[in-house]
């Protein structure tokens, strides 16, 4: 998958949702989800998931055409009709769901508030400030080893890649040297911070 709409990304995330088995996601964590995708993609793949901006907003990053689709959820859970819940084969954003995907948008947004892009954009009461994609990538290719959720998204993608069951996953830390040698393996130019 590569530069499609952020709406048609949108809903290939809300389709990886199960919500018979209770699987949920709000509008809020829709907007993280968005902005670890696009910020995870263009570090991996050097190249944009979705064709749309995100902007700094008070909830942290936003893509406002998404947002606003789906602004009539409120904090509720988004649902999709049936026609438009159909998924197509995409590992990563598999990954990008089943890491993220379980963690509460009120704790994605405090994560975004920590992190670059959303605090060198963000300026308080002002809206439509544009996160720059080479903000992202600078931040997902080398600002995120100082952030452990994101080295272990890194060990995830990792362990994604060579078919281990994602489910059963378990967190585990890795040495720096191991770290770089994973983000070699996977091909990737990201620098590790020291």
């Amino acid at each position: 998958m590569t530069n499609k709409s952020a709406s048609f990304i949108a809903r290939q995330i809300i389709a990886r949702y199960d919500v018979e088995a209770g699987e949920t996601v709000s509008n809020l964590q829709l907007q993280k989800l968005l902005y670890y995708a696009q910020g995870w993609h263009l570090a991996f793949f050097g190249k944009p998931l979705f064709d749309a901006q995100l902007q700094a907003w008070d909830h942290g990053p936003v893509q406002p055409f998404v947002y606003r689709e789906y602004k009539h959820f409120s904090w509720s859970s988004i649902t999709l009709p049936l026609h438009e819940a159909k998924k197509e084969e995409d590992p990563f954003l598999d990954c990008i769901k089943w890491f993220y995907g379980a963690i509460h948008g009120k704790e994605l947004e405090r994560q975004t508030h920590k992190e670059l892009p959303w605090l060198r954009t963000y300026r308080n009461g002002e809206m439509e400030l544009i996160i720059p994609n080479s903000l992202l990538t600078e931040f997902f290719r080398t600002g995120y080893g100082d952030h452990e959720l994101h080295r272990q998204f890194v060990d995830y993608w990792y362990r994604f890649q060579y078919s281990v069951e994602p489910g059963s996953l378990s967190t585990v830390k890795l040495s720096q040297k191991e770290y770089s040698q994973k983000l070699h393996e996977l091909g990737l130019d990201l620098e590790v911070a020291h």
